[in-house]
C-alpha cells in the first residue's frame, strides 16, 4: 500500500478559494496558492525528505512565533492594543511561515538533487 504524502495534504488548503464562488470576494483567491503543494502526492516520503520537510516546519514555526511577537509588540506600542492589532500579527505570522516552509523545502530539495551538502 502506497504511503500518502502528508505535504501533499497542504494542498487541501486551497479549498477556500472555492468560496469566490459564492461571494465574489477575490481575496478567497489567495488560497489557490497552496496548490504548489498538490505534485507532493506524487513523491514518495523517504526518510531524506522528511528530514527536510522537518527542517523546514522549524524554521517557519519559529520565524512565525518571532514575527507574531514582534508585530504585537510594535503594532500595540503605535496604536494601542486593539483585535486589528492580533489579526494582523496573525496575518503576518502565517504568511512568514508559509513563504519561509516552502522555500526552504525548495532549496533543500533543489539541493539534494544537486548532490549539494546541507551542512
Amino acid at each position: 500500500m502506497k504511503k500518502i504524502n502528508p505535504v501533499g495534504l497542504l494542498s487541501l488548503m486551497a479549498l477556500p478559494a472555492g468560496l469566490f464562488l459564492s461571494t465574489g470576494d477575490h481575496a478567497y483567491l489567495a488560497f489557490l496558492i497552496f496548490l504548489v503543494f498538490l505534485p507532493y502526492f506524487g513523491v514518495t516520503p523517504d526518510e531524506c525528505f522528511l528530514a527536510h520537510v522537518k527542517i523546514a516546519a522549524l524554521w517557519a514555526f519559529f520565524a512565525e512565533m518571532i514575527v507574531v511577537t514582534l508585530v504585537i509588540l510594535l503594532a500595540t506600542l503605535r496604536s494601542g492594543p486593539s483585535a486589528d492589532v492580533t489579526a494582523l500579527a496573525l496575518k503576518s505570522g502565517f504568511l512568514t511561515a508559509y513563504v519561509l516552509f516552502t522555500g526552504v523545502l525548495t532549496i533543500r530539495e533543489w539541493r539534494e538533487m544537486k548532490g549539494l551538502s546541507d551542512e
